[in-house]
């Protein structure tokens, strides 16, 4: 795992204000990434990996929960790369920033 992901996790791990669920599905989201900050996978995907039914809604509220304490965003690819995923942030990044504000407006 590169040294960012470790660092996030890390961080993840030692918010005391993030539910235990949502420590499980940052695991999950660690280890499904292909390069730097994204993880390249799916809701239905988390799920499986949590040995959950794929179609467990549940794992959108411990997302969400995420995004709102600062530590993930969405991954949109670029022209080369179409895939979707996640992008995961350290909360005082400013980079992530733009995104946060974006969904406020």
């Amino acid at each position: 795992m590169n040294p960012y992901r470790v660092k996030w996790i890390s961080r993840v791990h030692s918010d005391h204000s993030l539910s235990t669920g949502v420590k499980s599905v940052a695991d999950v989201l660690a280890s499904a990434g292909v390069f730097g900050q994204v993880a390249l996978t799916n809701w239905q995907n988390i799920n499986r990996n949590l040995k959950r039914p794929p179609r467990d809604t549940l794992v959108h509220r411990q997302i969400e929960e995420l995004q709102q304490a600062g530590y993930l965003g969405r991954y949109q690819g670029n022209k080369y790369n179409q895939s979707r995923g996640w992008r995961l942030y350290l909360p005082e990044e400013e980079s992530n920033l733009f995104e946060f504000s974006d969904r406020c407006a």
